[in-house]
């Protein structure tokens, strides 16, 4: 499976980045999945709906059709190999899945890197230095913020176009 997770601090721009990824990678003519990652425990849906009925019951696997999406709901496996296995199955057709967050997981990442309370960049927090592809300066950090002390390439906020063919070449290069 051809994972990439996109990382970073609470609020550095990961979503935003992920987001406009997705339609410049698909342009391309890939397949493009995606993962939300949440370290913290919460309801996939609200508590009381249908869905979360049928999960509370004891569903082995939960799906809310409406006219517009599909939505699954798996147990969690409490094995880490399995829950890679999980995904590595639902992800079988896609050509990238872009995974939002999950720094500690391993594999490839790009990591977003907000500015400090100077203007600064603040240093990535992936040390792994065969996990880290590249760094994207987040949203509020200055033009002139100096890249050359950074460990891999470094984009621009504004070089989301870049960041896609940096991908898609990665991709074609794996």
């Amino acid at each position: 499976m051809k994972a990439l997770q996109i990382v970073g601090r609470k609020k550095s721009g990961k979503t935003s980045l992920l987001v406009g990824l997705i339609p410049r990678l698909r342009a391309r003519g890939l397949r493009v999945g995606s993962i939300k990652h949440s370290a913290h425990p919460h309801a996939l849906d609200r508590e009381g709906s249908d869905t979360w009925r049928h999960r509370e019951a004891g569903s082995e696997v939960t799906l809310g059709i409406t006219a517009a999406a599909i939505s699954i709901h798996l147990p969690l496996p409490s094995d880490p190999a399995a829950l890679e296995a999980r995904i590595a199955q639902e992800a079988g057709r896609l050509d990238i899945l872009l995974i939002e967050g999950w720094s500690e997981r391993p594999g490839p990442k790009i990591e977003v890197l907000p500015p400090d309370t100077e203007g600064r960049v603040k240093p990535p927090r992936v040390r792994d230095p065969g996990e880290l592809l590249a760094v994207v300066l987040g949203p509020g950090v200055p033009e002139a913020a100096a890249t050359d002390t950074l460990p891999v390439r470094a984009f621009r906020w504004n070089e989301t176009d870049a960041v896609a063919a940096f991908i898609a070449e990665w991709l074609r290069l794996r």
